[in-house]
């Protein structure tokens, strides 16, 4: 595959390579970057290239599947309007059914829906109640135990990231 952008040792672009084989495990993947040699510096700047050449991978991924799903969206509108046009054509024949080698197109009944004109004038009995709920609000939380206010059932923590540069 090889699609990096970066400089990476040979042992790197074999690991980009196969990482997003399904059949790579967590811990396979750990024992390999354990095996690689070198010093920490180089280390650390091919696992940088490789987290960012991972990234662009992504990246991409994202793109592709924005532009699948809008293409994916252009073919359902189609098939729904070819569908209409036969529909109100067939109705206009008054045919309800054609059948053909390929297959039959037929005009059938849905089952009835059901329709609320006015909410308010329907009988308790078909009513359920819904309990009145509530959201926290996180960030007045937040500020009250940075204060030193202290809250039951809620406290901060601090966790740490990996950020590159």
């Amino acid at each position: 595959m090889s699609y990096t952008l970066f400089d990476l040792s040979q042992s790197y672009v074999a690991l980009f390579d196969s990482i997003d084989d399904p059949d790579i495990t967590e811990q396979a993947l750990q024992d390999t970057l354990e095996a690689l040699d070198g010093a920490i510096e180089v280390k650390v700047s091919n696992g940088i290239g490789l987290i960012k050449s991972l990234q662009n991978l992504e990246d991409g991924i994202s793109s592709e599947i924005s532009r699948l799903a809008a293409r994916k969206k252009t073919v359902q509108n189609r098939i729904q309007y070819i569908k209409d046009w036969y529909k109100q054509n067939l109705e206009t024949m008054q045919t309800s059914k054609v059948q053909t080698p390929r297959g039959t197109m037929a005009i059938v009944k849905n089952p009835s829906s059901l329709v609320i004109d006015n909410p308010e004038d329907i009988p308790d009995q078909f009513k359920i109640p819904i309990p009145a709920t509530f959201e926290l609000d996180k960030s007045k939380i937040k500020d009250a135990l940075k204060t030193g206010d202290l809250i039951t059932g809620a406290h901060l923590e601090q966790g740490t990231s990996l950020r590159i540069r």
